[in-house]
């Protein structure tokens, strides 16, 4: 059969892998044309169409990846009219690794269908080999890790196996690929022993065969390995390696990785002037080749690094933050824009722009439930990963000493005997071991089970938060239309009196125009008053307070807020009349202050004139319990069911027309439920409002644990 086992083209293909390796193209591009030569005239011919698949490499080696596609797209369409399957799988598969090279993954799913379906066809076992290897990468491209693996393992043995039987120089590249690919992936997964294992096998074989680009690939790797370990010097020295190696052979895409790679650790080691330079530069690389991802990473790189320099340099970061956000979008890349959404909401808060505050905040909440979700199933399979890999080496282990058994019994019957008795221990070990792996994996798919309930309980919960979120907002809207409607009414009418002199007295516009300035005044502070309080609730909600718990005078801060209210409490002869025992002890101030200030400020305001207010605080056995008492309208029945909702809706109104959000008791309820406290209301006090709030020492509550990681640097996947 003539093919890719065709002698010249086999000798041609791998001298032409070993010049474009020493960054010889010229040579490289000799060895081309040499294809052509065989191939003659007639391009209905096999040479020829090798000949412009090595063509489309020379141009990939150089990162011109659009005219790689290009010819590549010549090939799959001349060879599919011909009858050439093979060179059509393999163009179609060189095709994919450009596209995922440069985050274009949409045709990519298309490219690897067409080629499995030939592949198959063919029954050929080095494009079966390249297609695994490529599905790989596109799993990882895409996120799902545990998958790519299997593909990248596979993909391996195949290889090796190609090795043994032709010694062939590019499946020596190949396999420096697959090695550099799986210990990225274990990487990902933080098996960073099993990562540094693969990574060392990689450096060792490229050195072995002078592949210098799959050792700066490795070494840039390698460096994602150490950033997490912590130790950002040894990671920026491994990369300042691999960025010699790949500027002295012109390889400007990992170039750019290099640099955007370096720049992330000087982050880390807080030089954010030496982390600008490299951005920039890398940045400016990225632009002269339109190489997509490289402008986004950089672009995000050099908004985090203003974002860090401190707030005078905010305007700034947010400019580069905002186009990071559009190339992010367009690559459908999580990490970044979850990163940049939560960077951006903190601008907008300082700058008091709440409204388009309060918008990033939702991007970047509904980017991190998807970021953190595919974080959960992640770590799901790499449980199943540990336990397939720890099954496996047994498995090899117990094998290999078999062999070595059988071997020495045929050298030696008179050891036989002694080898039969070992290789017994050895099977008894082995079958203990066996059932403590079997019970290892009961355990953990008892464990996946409950994960799997625990995720579909999450899905349900997820359905029921996108649907109160949906009535969330149509309340906010709603919320925030009144008083705008308001203020443009007063502005309507102000214009009308500009523009009608003489149509209405003097006087009466005077009087009308302090009434419309009030109203103005009046509906804006209602809607500063909602957003601002809002904001309160979503920055509290974000903040794990047990990693905020000080000593703290309990009984001093209810004081101080009662003083603070007292002149308000004044204007409406409202007394109040407190018991405060001496308490103090482990909370968090800003829960304490919002759950005091808001009782206390909703009792005076639904309270009538020349009435009291109870307030009491003594120390229980467990904790300390909270009394407040007023002499107000009390609530419904049907008020006890919604009094700690968000934006409830109660019978009650303000008793001299205070302004009221509807958040209030919302807010009591959920900083108490993250004090791990309770709050009760008093049905049988008919005389007006009575809450009850008890509040455990932290001794007795169960702190959460929490983990949460994201990607940092720019990878390296392919040939």
């Amino acid at each position: 059969m003539q093919g890719s086992d065709d002698y010249q083209i086999v000798e041609l293909t791998n001298q032409f892998y070993k010049i474009t390796r020493s960054g010889d193209y010229d040579g490289a591009l000799q060895i081309q044309e040499q294809m052509l030569e065989l191939a003659g005239s007639d391009e209905n011919n096999i040479y020829f169409f090798y000949a412009r698949i090595l063509y489309a490499e020379w141009f990939q080696q150089q990162q011109e990846f659009i005219k790689s596609n290009q010819i590549l797209d010549e090939v799959i369409e001349k060879a599919r009219i011909l009858d050439f399957p093979e060179p059509e799988a393999i163009a179609l598969l060189y095709k994919a690794r450009n596209l995922n090279t440069i985050y274009e993954n949409e045709e990519i799913p298309e490219l690897l269908q067409r080629a499995s379906h030939i592949a198959q066809q063919l029954d050929n076992d080095r494009i079966i080999m390249l297609y695994n290897q490529t599905k790989g990468g596109h799993l990882h491209l895409i996120a799902n890790f545990s998958e790519a693996l299997e593909y990248h393992l596979l993909a391996q043995k195949q290889i090796e196996r190609q090795i043994e039987l032709h010694g062939d120089f590019r499946d020596e590249i190949l396999l420096n690929s697959s090695y550099n690919s799986i210990a990225l992936i274990f990487t990902e997964l933080d098996n960073l022993d099993d990562a540094l294992r693969y990574y060392s096998k990689a450096l060792q074989n490229s050195r072995r065969i002078g592949d210098s680009f799959s050792v700066s690939r490795a070494l840039n790797n390698i460096n994602i390995l150490y950033s997490k370990m912590g130790d950002f010097q040894t990671a920026n020295d491994s990369l300042m390696v691999s960025l010699e190696l790949n500027r002295a052979s012109g390889r400007t895409v990992n170039v750019i990785r290099n640099l955007y790679n370096i720049g992330d650790n000087k982050l880390d080691m807080g030089l954010y002037s030496e982390a600008l330079d490299f951005f920039n530069e890398a940045l400016q690389e990225s632009i002269e080749i339109d190489l997509k991802p490289g402008i986004m990473f950089n672009t995000f790189g050099i908004g985090k690094a203003y974002f860090k320099m401190g707030k005078e340099y905010w305007p700034t970061a947010k400019t580069y933050l905002i186009d990071a956000e559009v190339y992010a979008t367009n690559l459908n890349d999580r990490a970044i824009l979850y990163q940049t959404y939560k960077t951006l909401y903190e601008i907008e808060k300082y700058n008091q722009n709440y409204i388009l505050a309060l918008e990033y905040h939702e991007k970047f909440k509904e980017y991190a439930v998807l970021y953190f979700e595919l974080a959960r199933n992640q770590a799901l399979d790499d449980l199943m990963i540990k336990h397939r890999v720890e099954t496996t080496r047994a498995e090899n282990q117990f094998l290999s000493e078999r062999l070595l058994l059988e071997e020495s019994a045929n050298k030696n019957k008179a050891v036989l005997i002694v080898l039969l008795v070992f290789l017994s221990a050895i099977a008894f070990i082995f079958a203990t071991y066996f059932f403590r792996i079997k019970s290892k994996l009961e355990e953990a798919n008892n464990f996946l089970q409950e994960q799997k309930l625990s995720i579909s309980t999450k899905n349900d919960t997820l359905k029921r938060l996108s649907k109160e979120r949906n009535a969330f907002l149509h309340v906010i809207v709603h919320d925030l239309r009144n008083p705008l409607s308001a203020i443009d009414g007063a502005l309507q009418l102000l214009k009308f009196y500009k523009e009608s002199p003489g149509k209405v007295s003097v006087s009466s516009i005077e009087k009308d125009s302090d009434e419309l300035m009030n109203i103005i005044d009046n509906s804006s502070k209602r809607m500063n008053l909602l957003i601002f309080s809002l904001l309160n609730i979503f920055e509290n909600e974000q903040i794990d307070i047990h990693k905020e718990m000080e000593p703290l005078p309990i009984s001093d801060i209810l004081r101080k807020t009662i003083e603070e209210y007292e002149p308000i409490a004044r204007v409406k002869d409202i007394t109040f009349k407190s018991e405060l025992n001496g308490i103090n002890g482990l909370s968090h101030r800003t829960s304490l202050e919002g759950i005091f200030s808001n009782l206390i400020s909703n009792a005076i305001k639904y309270s009538q004139r020349k009435t009291d207010i109870y307030i009491s605080l003594r120390e229980q056995k467990m904790g300390w319990e909270f009394l407040i008492r007023d002499q107000g309208q009390g609530f419904s029945a049907k008020d006890h069911k919604n009094m700690f909702k968000l934006f409830g809706r109660l019978s009650a109104t303000p008793t001299a027309n205070e302004s009221s959000t509807g958040i209030g008791l919302y807010s009591v309820k959920t900083s108490v439920d993250r004090l791990s406290g309770t709050i009760k209301v008093n049905q049988d006090y008919t005389n007006g409002a009575e809450f009850n709030i008890f509040i455990p020492w932290p001794a007795n509550i169960s702190e959460k644990e929490e983990a949460s990681g994201m990607p940092k640097s720019f990878s390296t996947e392919f040939v």
